[in-house]
């Protein structure tokens, strides 16, 4: 594969083509605010057109102009062993618990009263999120659960991976940094671009473990899958609950609102403890 720019413009790619690709995505929301589609039709297209435009392209042009092995690179070219499959699998349903009380505790924090002005800010932009995935989420065909895990499951895990992780975590450790350092700063870009400061916390650990993943496996496809599966859960459970089959969200399971989160204590100790044992064996680049 032909090399048109040298290594070192890699970050300099990256960027400007994050900009321009922002500037094209928000020019098309914009027009097709105008169309008169419908809202639904119109927040599903753009988050497609987002994670195709502003996450996945940067990522692809940076590593297609200036490396002769960009799927490699990226670790597109890098499958994933049903061992390690199952593997990842089980990472995510250890950790679960432990991701839905943090997820509460972010919800239930506040801020000083000092900052109640800025508090209501920052709530006030998470409404504003909410009600938009509140309409995505609200239609009840079967159709549109369909499309919803294709688009907000499948593909934007995909996109957000490709971004965050062959993006921003590989750029990183492309540029020396050590492998911990670059998971933990792309967690936290991750979680700081969907600004939802009261769902912070969790995001940042999600992002940290997709993050951990990728790096140990090598494989872009492990840590979609899991972002996939995260995303899709969601839509599901929201989906399960607006037909009457599921009371509370997902979310909600083993959470403890008082006392001593004894769920917490043990899916943490438990994921902390697998991850430490499948380091060798389960999550491990594949050959």
């Amino acid at each position: 594969m032909e090399v048109l720019l040298p290594a070192r413009s890699r970050w300099g790619v990256f960027l400007v083509s994050f900009v321009v690709m922002f500037i094209i995505t928000a020019i098309s929301a914009g027009v097709l605010a105008a169309s008169g589609m419908g809202e639904y039709a119109r927040i599903l297209t753009s988050s497609a057109l987002q994670g195709i435009l502003v996450f996945i392209l940067p990522t692809w042009l940076t590593w297609r102009l200036t490396s002769r092995d960009a799927y490699g690179m990226m670790g597109v070219d890098r499958g994933i062993s049903w061992h390690s499959l199952l593997g990842i699998l089980l990472l995510y349903l250890l950790a679960f618990p432990a991701i839905n009380q943090l997820i509460w505790w972010n919800q239930h924090m506040g801020l000083p009263q000092s900052m109640a002005a800025f508090e209501e800010v920052l709530r006030s932009w998470e409404e504003a999120g909410a009600r938009t995935t509140a309409v995505i989420l609200s239609s009840p065909s079967v159709g549109s659960l369909i499309l919803n895990v294709l688009v907000v499951g499948v593909l934007t895990g995909f996109a957000e991976e490709m971004f965050f992780r062959a993006g921003i975590q590989r750029l990183l450790t492309w540029s020396g940094l050590g492998a911990g350092a670059a998971i933990w700063i792309s967690a936290f870009v991750f979680s700081t671009v969907h600004m939802q400061f009261f769902g912070f916390v969790p995001r940042l650990m999600l992002g940290a473990m997709f993050g951990y993943v990728y790096w140990r496996t090598g494989s872009i496809w492990s840590s979609t899958i899991l972002h996939a599966l995260n995303n899709s859960l969601v839509v599901i459970g929201s989906w399960l609950q607006l037909h009457g089959v599921i009371s509370a969200d997902l979310d909600t399971l083993a959470v403890t609102r008082n006392g001593f989160p004894w769920f917490f204590a043990l899916s943490a100790a438990v994921t902390c403890a697998y991850l430490w044992w499948s380091r060798d064996n389960l999550l491990k680049k594949q050959n």
